[in-house]
């Protein structure tokens, strides 16, 4: 896989298509809490040594909490009738935490595109110290 940003190597990276790229060593942390809801893939990164994989967050959670959280949906004007009536973007995301219990690490069913860890998976992360991540309560 190429490296389209140089800089300083991080544990935590997002590829294309919110794509998790992490150091074997952290995706081995996580999965020892998050089981079968990851995938740990081996990758090869141009210019690095083979220690980093790709995590596949395979669990979809439906626990959008609609009354607390802020959004644009899609509609008809977008141009994108695939679409319409779905969540577009956050300005404010919640979970409803009762729905996301006993989930570690997942994806909104609703709206797949960031990752959501339990407060059990942020103190797993950041005890492993990884770099490239930070967290904001939902």
């Amino acid at each position: 896989m190429p490296i389209d940003y140089g800089g300083v190597v991080v544990d935590f990276n997002f590829a294309p298509f919110d794509m998790l790229v992490v150091r074997a060593s952290l995706g081995e942390a996580i999965e020892a809490l998050a089981g079968a809801a990851v995938q740990r893939l081996p990758v090869t990164l141009a210019g690095q040594p083979n220690v980093f994989e790709i995590l596949n967050i395979c669990q979809r959670v439906p626990c959008v909490d609609e009354e607390r959280s802020s959004y644009v949906r899609w509609t008809d004007a977008d141009g994108r009738p695939d679409k319409v009536g779905q969540f577009r973007y956050f300005k404010r995301l919640r979970v409803d935490s009762a729905l996301a219990q006993g989930h570690h690490l997942f994806r909104i069913a609703e709206w797949s595109i960031v990752p959501i860890a339990s407060r059990q998976m942020k103190d797993v992360i950041e005890r492993a110290g990884a770099t490239g991540v930070a967290f904001e309560p939902v």
